[in-house]
């Protein structure tokens, strides 16, 4: 898995980087994986482009869970939901990008793996998006840095130190 998650950065950056707009790199990467990857293997895939002058995001969500953005003018959370299934899971999928979805100042946006709201006690509870949510709004006006760490660290700390999945936070 690792190996073809850096393939498939290394790949996805060299179409953007092309000049490919993101939904014709994401389909492309996923055309290429299609033919590579064993039966049942599949990626799931969050890509999102930020205009900074705009503060606007386009993104493609291929079967990954969705991201949580905080707004912070009114303290709910919205989802940036699926566009499509996972890479190399459906033959011939196009992937086609959402947006612009403006970004207003202090709003917080949080992608993670499912290693984050899937790790489990020892009593088979799991961490849970509403655990998650609970603790981005309990920091979101700290330094992110500090709100990824106390992720990290809570998760870990709920399952008991074990991580049956990766533990990833942007």
């Amino acid at each position: 898995p690792a190996l073809v998650s850096m393939s498939s950065r290394a790949r996805l950056r060299t179409y953007l980087g092309l000049g490919l707009e993101l939904g014709d790199a994401v389909s492309r990467l996923h055309a290429d994986m299609q033919g590579e990857l064993d039966d049942g293997m599949f990626q799931t895939l969050f890509v999102c482009i930020l205009d900074p002058a705009t503060a606007e995001l386009y993104y493609v969500n291929a079967g990954h869970p969705p991201p949580c953005l905080l707004r912070a003018k009114t303290g709910h959370f919205e989802e940036l939901p699926l566009t499509g299934p996972a890479l190399g899971f459906v033959e011939d999928e196009r992937y086609e990008p959402v947006g612009p979805v403006k970004l207003l100042q202090g709003d917080v946006l949080v992608a993670y793996t499912d290693g984050i709201v899937e790790a489990r006690r020892s009593d088979k509870e799991l961490f849970g998006e509403d655990r998650l949510r609970r603790m981005i709004a309990s920091r979101k006006n700290g330094p992110l840095r500090v709100l990824v760490e106390s992720l990290v660290s809570s998760v870990k700390e709920f399952s008991g130190g074990r991580a049956d999945d990766d533990l990833t936070i942007v």
